[in-house]
């Protein structure tokens, strides 16, 4: 898998955009530990909003499972309707 790959050359976090409509990716992104980062108003050239996500691969000192914990508590803190 890419995210593998990146966190095997020590990448310190992986950065991505989806449409924030995509429910399907939205949700495949959360479960892989993704956090919403910012919406990106018109984001696309059809005018489109989208959502940065970030997954951080380095823990800044944390064990993966308290980073992991850490991202589902950000996750959970996101509200399902942001800013409109």
């Amino acid at each position: 898998m890419a995210i593998n790959a990146m966190k095997s050359q020590n990448a310190d976090e992986i950065v991505l955009e989806t449409e924030h409509t995509n429910v399907g990716a939205l949700s495949l992104y959360q479960n892989l530990g993704f956090i919403r980062d910012k919406r990106l108003y018109r984001y696309y050239l059809n005018g489109v909003d989208a959502f940065r996500l970030k997954l951080f691969c380095k823990g800044g000192g944390e064990s993966e499972s308290e980073n992991d914990n850490n991202l589902k508590n950000r996750n959970q803190a996101t509200p399902t309707k942001e800013n409109e």
